[in-house]
């Protein structure tokens, strides 16, 4: 039999390992949590001690937002699709259950189990950038761009972008709070991670990515050079950037044609074909859904009430690609009804004034990443977003118990 030390030691060498996983193998991944749900259970016995350090709060609203989606069941249709979503949707209540009650987490934890998924991301790119190359060598095909590159890792572009942005955010942070003891090559080898993922963000062409990450990045540097009494300087800086930033996507045909078409959004005309703004009419069905059932359609019934309104609105690209409504928040409306929608709401909303309260900016720019994300796309539809949420806002929840802000 193992300590419970050694249970805690294989504890946290899971933790890692999966933080590293998440961007590179999804499979393997999954594999991870199994084993460490397994060892979990295994130290808990006799299971009385598993409850031991809840945290009730949290667990009532992390956890009863995925149970809602089992009360979504009683009312459904298709159970088949009912059975896949809460399987696809287990992490939204394993990671609270295996993360929210152990002990108050270490910084030196917080900061292994963040530089496990830096390093993942690095290694994804790695080999993303590695595979492009060859296959261009190989047959001449480019996929340096969009869909092409991210699905070298199997992910899509939106979502690789996003753990992408979320490593960006984690190395300002170290960067603000350690800037003191960095070493010069310590600094170029963290600055060279900031570009490098930058530039593969603007490969990835993942427009909600790009302004989210336009905004946030602009606020957090404005905000910065204001504390430090450099405010015009922070303004010049940002402007020149800026510049350098249009300049650079100017020459990427992907990239600049898909912010095109956000432009064409607001110009558009008679005339102009209505696939140029089908996210607003995937936006306008799934509001009219839930005008029609407040109370939601059923954890299964999404796409069997989507697709008719599909072919009345004769939307037929949306219909022959089973589009999903393309908004986290619309997509729960539809299922669990106004309840769901606004459970999902306190989730982000609620750790959000916690994180600012205590000025824990890493779980801050965590929780709005991924709310701008959930406006452009049904983030916790697909397996590779929910473990990302489930993990980190959890693991990043159980942190902000023992953070402090070190000015």
């Amino acid at each position: 039999m193992l300590s419970q030390q050694q249970h805690h030691k294989i504890d946290q060498y899971l933790m890692l390992l999966l933080a590293f996983l998440l961007p590179v193998q999804r499979r393997l991944a999954v594999i991870c949590i199994i084993l460490w749900a397994v060892n979990a259970l295994v130290a808990a016995f006799p299971f009385r001690q598993f409850w031991q350090n809840w945290s009730f709060k949290p667990m009532l609203l992390f956890g009863g937002f995925y149970l809602l989606h089992w009360i979504g069941l009683l009312y459904t249709e298709n159970m088949t699709e009912g059975w896949q979503d809460v399987e696809t949707k287990l992490s939204l209540l394993i990671f609270p259950l295996l993360i929210l009650r152990r002990q108050p987490m270490s910084n030196r934890l917080y900061h292994q189990v963040s530089w496990a998924f830096v390093i993942g991301c690095l290694t994804a790119v790695i080999w993303c950038l590695l595979m492009a190359t060859w296959t261009y060598l190989d047959s001449g095909k480019n996929t340096f761009f969009y869909f092409r590159f991210s699905d070298h890792v199997r992910l899509h572009p939106t979502y690789l972008g996003l753990y992408l942005s979320f490593s960006i955010f984690i190395l300002l942070a170290h960067w603000a709070q350690f800037r003191a003891e960095y070493s010069r090559k310590q600094l170029i080898l963290r600055s060279g991670l900031v570009l490098c993922f930058l530039m593969i963000i603007v490969l990835l062409s993942a427009r909600i990515i790009l302004l989210a990450d336009a905004l946030l990045l602009s606020v957090v540097f404005v905000w910065w050079m204001i504390r430090n009494g450099k405010t015009w300087q922070g303004i010049l800086s940002l402007s020149g950037a800026m510049v350098l930033g249009l300049g650079l996507i100017s020459l990427l045909p992907v990239t600049r044609l898909r912010l095109m078409k956000v432009l064409e959004i607001f110009q558009k005309t008679p005339e102009q074909p209505q696939e140029q703004d089908i996210r607003l009419q995937l936006w306008s069905v799934g509001w009219h859904l839930i005008q029609s059932a407040p109370g939601g359609y059923g954890t299964g019934d999404i796409q069997e009430q989507l697709l008719p309104m599909y072919e009345q609105r004769q939307m037929k690209e949306a219909k022959e690609k089973n589009f999903n409504v393309h908004n986290q928040f619309l997509q729960t409306g539809i299922a669990l009804g106004v309840v769901g929608a606004l459970w999902l709401i306190a989730s982000l909303f609620w750790p959000l004034w916690l994180a600012w309260k205590k000025r824990y900016f890493v779980y801050v720019m965590f929780l709005l990443l991924f709310f701008f994300c959930m406006l452009t796309e049904s983030m916790l539809e697909k397996e590779q977003g929910v473990l990302f949420y489930a993990f980190f806002n959890s693991f990043l929840f159980q942190s902000l118990r023992v953070f402090k802000y070190k000015d």
